[in-house]
């Protein structure tokens, strides 16, 4: 089987697009490309073979493999700041011309020495070049010579040690050289190809996570819209519903002709979509005691009349805003515990004033019902408050409310209580002015 069909029977090979191709190359360099150890292992085992010297550098002429089998001349050489310095641009200028025409470039180095430079490039990208040789050789063909390119003192070279070890430098024939640059030409397009291939397939993974988890995003976000659109739905079909209920009853008690009954549904009903109606933090105050005026009606008719109420707003309350349902825990305590709970001589009584000072709106909730004793309110309202002594003064709407006006207003504007045990309790709430437009 040739390489060729060894390739291109490689899973990923069908993913590998020039762009791809190029944009792997741009983002590696050589070191990425080639898996430098096994690079090592190849020129090692090919040296001893041959008995070549060889060394991969990168553009630079910079060794990235260690030199292998370098001749003795060629080691003290470089030992020399001089020598070194032509030796590496030695080896760069030669991966240079070999790049050229992407084939092995054979030519004397500085020192006489026959070198063959095989470049490595890929996707005409050249990326660094495998140097092989330091030989002399024998052949009557004429090659460059790179001895008067570079200008450095190299009269170390005449010291008698450097001309010994000049004279050991291995002969070989140029033809085997050559043949040898051929097929490490080869190899390394096959490394870089499955180094390629590699890379895609790493490339291809990565792109298909992130697929998978744009996908999960995408999944989530449209069963959180699901949800979110069932959640909007059920909110709109429960006011409709329940209004389409009561509308249902009011009119099966007018066909009854239970009067009483019709007017407490319809009560309830606009307290009902007062409620579904005004679904933010704030409220216009004249609609919250409209409210208010209606729920206390509907306990007018709930407990047979057993207490009157009057609601005397003594300040311009238009354009006003308040708490949403700030005012109803308080009143709903003065029926259920203050009226129903001690029955009032000349019945009970529930009155509601709003007053205006220069700073603050004050809103007094009075009843003439069994007030609580001065312990009580001392617990109350101290910083102690159970869940105990909330759900026996009135419930947790008691509390939360409390917390609401502290939260919002600040905590010199928890309300105050004045209670008069057997004859009364008045709360009074506070409402800072500025807040109120």
């Amino acid at each position: 089987m040739s390489a060729n069909n060894h390739v291109s029977n490689y899973p990923y090979n069908h993913l590998k697009t020039p762009e791809v191709e190029q944009k792997l190359v741009s983002e590696f360099s050589l070191r990425n490309m080639i898996d430098v150890k096994v690079l090592q292992d190849i020129q090692e085992k090919l040296a001893k073979v041959t008995g070549l010297a060889m060394v991969t550098v990168d553009l630079q002429g910079q060794p990235i493999t260690k030199e292998t089998s370098f001749c003795e001349y060629c080691i003290t050489r470089r030992h020399h700041e001089a020598g070194q310095k032509s030796c590496f641009f030695s080896d760069a200028y030669g991966g240079l011309r070999a790049s050229m025409t992407n084939a092995p470039y054979v030519y004397y180095c500085p020192a006489g020495l026959t070198d063959c430079a095989i470049p490595i490039v890929f996707n005409g990208q050249y990326m660094g070049t495998i140097v092989i040789g330091q030989v002399r050789t024998l052949s009557d063909e004429e090659l460059d010579s790179l001895k008067n390119l570079i200008k450095v003192d190299d009269s170390y070279q005449e010291d008698p040690e450097m001309l010994e070890l000049y004279e050991r430098v291995p002969v070989m024939q140029l033809q085997k050289l050559k043949l040898t640059g051929d097929l490490i030409l080869f190899l390394v397009k096959e490394m870089l190809e499955k180094q390629l291939l590699k890379l895609v397939q790493k490339e291809f993974e990565e792109a298909n996570q992130r697929l998978v988890y744009e996908n999960f995003i995408k999944d989530v976000e449209i069963d959180q819209l699901k949800h979110s659109e069932k959640s909007n739905l059920k909110s709109e079909l429960r006011p409709q519903m329940m209004m389409s209920i009561l509308n249902s009853v009011n009119n099966l008690s007018m066909i009854e002709g239970a009067e009483l009954t019709n007017e407490l549904i319809c009560l309830f009903a606009e307290t009902i979509r007062f409620s579904f109606q005004q679904n933010k933090e704030f409220v216009p105050l004249r609609l919250e005691l409209e409210n208010i005026e209606r729920y206390l009606q509907i306990q007018q008719i709930c407990f047979n009349n057993h207490f009157t109420f009057d609601i005397d707003i003594k300040c311009n309350v238009e354009e006003k805003k308040i708490l949403s349902l700030v005012l109803l825990p308080f009143v709903e305590n003065a029926i259920t515990h203050g009226l129903v709970d001690h029955l009032v001589e000349g019945g009970g009584y529930i009155g509601i004033q709003i007053t205006e000072t220069e700073d603050d709106y004050l809103i007094s909730i009075k009843d003439n019902g069994a007030g609580l004793s001065h312990d009580k309110v001392e617990k109350l309202i101290g910083d102690t408050t159970s869940y105990e002594q909330e759900r026996d003064y009135g419930g947790l709407s008691i509390l939360n409310t409390r917390k609401r006006l502290i939260r919002h207003y600040g905590k010199e504007f928890d309300i105050a209580l004045q209670s008069n045990e057997g004859a009364g309790l008045t709360v009074v709430i506070r409402i800072p002015t500025k807040e109120m437009g």
